[in-house]
């Protein structure tokens, strides 16, 4: 009989050496990098683009987009299928994973020939990251299913998980919004977004426009498995001149953004208002609205009277405002810094109808909580502003934490790494590379073992390399929790097995002897 020695291992003592803790970034967000980000991938078809990731000891390819922009910066037109200086690549950094060795390779021996990009994003608000690796491959096939966006171009619709967002057939705008509501679409919350611009110019006397004075010319979207991309160029005729908008907005899981927009406001204009606001439906009763200033008005279709809405221009860099109804939230941020001197929120919350500016209303004609913000005294030339919204579903999302988030964007850090050539195993556990001729091992660990997923990926190799090992799970258990011997039951139980265990096969190897 072969002897058997005896060998005691603890993870979550052994395992202390290893840098890895579970990713807790913040939820929501994607993560968008540029072309000149990526310089390994320059000129390589982006067909032979893979995204993985390291989960439950395995390598898994991710949802990822890849947004080709033309050498005018277009994307919506035709460019050429290799990865350029102004391509986007687009995933959500919430599928990244755990930092593995640099021997750690996916099973593709294609992509073994080329550099891969390990991708770390971090967080600074939560001060963590996650990390994802960007591999070439001209052999893997279209293996992700996964789709966290869809676009219906034939009802101009858009889907998640967390929203239905709809627009008017003919000028374009939203007219419909639904969130998930415990597993299915609420009803339509949103009656239509309202814009309202206006001025004021010596002889010719006030002018004012609306959503529906802006008559669509063209319209284009660009979709994916991340991200939609919508864009509208519209018309009005201000003071017998012709003006045209741009309106470009990306559409995520569970956010959506306006990149940098820009309000005209020429010499001859003399703009003295901007407004753009959400009015809601009668489905939004009971809905409560907030900012920094107003903690809590509640949607009824009763006016309020105490409504603080002057907004300091300091808060204008970062400015929140928020909707929660009965298990979703949704949180608006943006820098309004270069738009006007007088910035008001606007919330006008009347079923009869009206404005809360002077300038009529439109729509249904009655006003469940329309909130927005109002701009006055705008500054002269061309202004710009750009916003993004966090949907929240099943949690009410903080103000002050996603101005946080506005604040401190995502980072990331790219490194190149290459295939090394010998064989290792899928984790971050390095030294030795292999666990032959080792003896048998016990090994505790516990379901809250911030190293939990590292104590399966040594027990896998050990039985690669014809170890014995016994991994015992423990409920609730944390790093080392064999050190409270005296305070926890489980503490002196865990270490009772290991003198069990010693017993057990000290006992067998004498006899054997």
């Amino acid at each position: 009989m072969p002897r058997i020695r005896p060998n005691l291992l603890s993870f979550s003592f052994i395992l202390s050496l290893v840098s890895y803790s579970p990713s807790q970034i913040r939820e929501v967000e994607p993560f968008v990098l540029l072309g000149a980000e990526l310089s390994d991938f320059n000129g390589v078809p982006v067909s032979q683009f893979h995204l993985f990731s390291y989960k439950n000891n395995d390598w898994v390819e991710i949802p990822m987009q890849i947004d080709e922009r033309s050498a005018g910066g277009s994307l919506f037109e035709a460019d050429d299928g290799v990865w350029d200086d102004n391509d986007e690549l687009i995933f959500q950094p919430q599928d990244g994973c755990i930092d593995v060795a640099p021997a750690s390779w996916i099973d593709n021996d294609d992509s073994k020939n080329y550099l891969r990009n390990k991708i770390q994003v971090y967080d600074p608000v939560k001060n963590d990251s996650a990390v994802v690796y960007l591999y070439r491959s001209a052999t893997i096939g279209d293996t992700v299913s996964t789709s966290y966006i869809d676009y219906e171009e034939q009802n101009d619709e858009i889907f998640t998980e967390s929203y239905k967002i709809g627009f008017d057939d003919n000028l374009k705008f939203w007219d419909e919004l639904r969130l998930n509501d415990n597993g299915s679409l609420s009803d339509d919350l949103l009656d239509r977004e309202k814009n309202r611009m206006g001025g004021n110019v010596v002889i010719l006397g006030d002018w004012l426009i609306t959503e529906e004075d802006l008559i669509p010319i063209a319209m284009y979207f660009k979709s994916g498995k991340i991200r939609i991309t919508r864009h509208v160029d519209s018309e009005v005729t201000v003071l017998g001149q012709t003006v045209t908008f741009e309106n470009t907005r990306q559409y995520y899981r569970s956010y959506f953004s306006v990149p940098m927009t820009t309000i005209e406001n020429g010499p001859t204009m003399g703009t003295n208002l901007f407004r753009v606001s959400f009015d809601f439906t009668v489905n939004a009763i009971g809905a409560i609205e907030s900012d920094e200033k107003n903690s809590s008005l509640t949607v009824d279709g009763v006016p309020d009277a105490n409504v603080q809405r002057n907004i300091p221009l300091s808060q204008m860099s970062h400015k929140w405002i928020k909707v929660s109804l009965t298990n979703n939230s949704v949180v608006v941020i943006g820098d309004f810094t270069e738009v006007a001197n007088t910035n008001k929120l606007y919330f006008h919350d009347n079923y009869g109808g009206g404005s809360g500016d002077g300038s009529g209303d439109t729509g249904d004609m009655v006003s469940y909580g329309d909130l927005g913000l109002q701009f006055e005294d705008l500054n002269s030339g061309n202004q710009s502003f750009s916003l993004n919204a966090y949907i929240g579903i099943d949690t009410y999302l903080v103000g002050q934490t996603i101005q946080s988030y506005f604040d401190a964007a995502f980072e990331a850090e790219i490194h190149s790494e290459t295939f090394p050539g010998e064989e290792t195993f899928n984790g971050s556990i390095t030294t030795g590379w292999n666990l032959l001729g080792r003896p048998l091992d016990v090994a505790e660990t516990g379901t809250e073992e911030v190293f939990l997923n590292d104590s399966f990926r040594l027990k896998d190799r050990a039985v690669k390399d014809g170890v014995g090992v016994v991994l015992d799970v423990w409920d609730d258990m944390w790093h080392v929790w064999h050190a409270l011997t005296g305070y926890i039951p489980e503490a002196k139980q865990a270490i009772d097995k290991i003198g069990d265990f010693i017993r057990k096969h000290i006992n067998s190897y004498q006899q054997d002897k």
